[in-house]
C-alpha cells in the first residue's frame, strides 16, 4: 500500500527496497553509466 503512494517520489536511479529493483538491478545500472562516460568519483549514501 505504501508503495503505491510513494512510488511517484521515488527518482529513477533509486532502487532500495522498491518492487521490481534490486541491487542486482542497481549494479547493472553503475555498469552501464561507468562504461558511457568518465567518472572522477562514486558516493554511496
Amino acid at each position: 500500500m505504501l508503495n503505491a503512494i510513494y512510488e511517484e517520489d521515488f527518482l529513477g536511479f533509486s532502487y532500495g527496497f522498491r518492487l521490481g529493483r534490486g541491487a542486482h538491478d542497481a549494479l547493472d545500472a553503475l555498469v552501464v553509466a561507468l562504461k558511457s562516460r568518465k567518472v572522477n568519483f562514486i558516493f554511496e549514501s
